[in-house]
């Protein structure tokens, strides 16, 4: 008599739902749906990495909340450990950053909103530093730039090591994080290792904030 073949169970991980928003086109976002609904549809778990992502996968991919296992994601060791004066001397040497700047953390696109940080700058001389990759999306915040003679105040920062990263963190004296939707937003986590204080006035973090100096609002 032949064993019956034990059943692997099918996981899926989702760190959030971005690709529904709004914010891309239409024919993106019925492709990322399908691709997501199949996914979830045939997975026995989902492990989503929020809160925020378990509740927009129970409303967008009609989920039972049963199926769904938050487990929270962390951020790179770099920010639990303490780097020395003399590395992060190194680093403001290296990037050529100024003695006191607004930082903003992550990927140059749309809907993490930059493009109101730097109007809300205009006129003010405060320097802006922001970390990360660009997008298309650039390209809107440079023919800003240009066109108000801004150049020189915002300075644009790639090919940072985590090490560095921490650095600069720690060499900022505000945070700015104004994302217009987030399933997660490790740029927050990184920041709340320093102890700073955050306004965001697009969505909710409750899944992280959980700190009286960090301070989320809701439009």
């Amino acid at each position: 008599m032949g064993q019956k073949a034990n059943k692997k169970s099918r996981y899926h991980s989702r760190s959030d739902l971005c690709a529904l928003s709004k914010i891309l086109f239409f024919f993106d976002r019925k492709i990322h749906f399908w691709k997501f609904k199949k996914a979830a549809d045939t997975a026995d778990k989902i492990i989503a990495i929020s809160e925020q992502t378990k509740r927009d996968i129970v409303e967008f991919l009609k989920v039972p909340e049963s199926k769904i296992e938050v487990i929270y994601q962390g951020c790179h060791k770099a920010f639990k450990e303490q780097q020395s004066p003399e590395m992060i001397q190194e680093t403001r040497e290296k990037f050529k950053l100024p003695e006191r700047f607004i930082l903003n953390v992550g990927t140059i696109e749309e809907r993490k909103n930059l493009l109101n940080v730097v109007k809300a700058i205009n006129g003010t001389g405060i320097p802006l530093v922001v970390v990360g990759r660009k997008t298309k999306y650039y390209q809107k915040i440079e023919n800003f730039l240009k066109k108000n003679k801004m150049q020189q105040q915002v300075l644009f920062l790639e090919g940072v090591s985590m090490d560095e990263l921490a650095a600069i963190y720690k060499l900022a004296d505000i945070f700015v994080y104004p994302s217009f939707f987030e399933g997660f937003g490790i740029p927050v986590i990184e920041a709340l290792f320093f102890q700073y204080s955050c306004r965001n006035e697009q969505y909710k973090l409750p899944a992280r904030s959980g700190r009286k100096r960090f301070s989320v609002y809701q439009s």
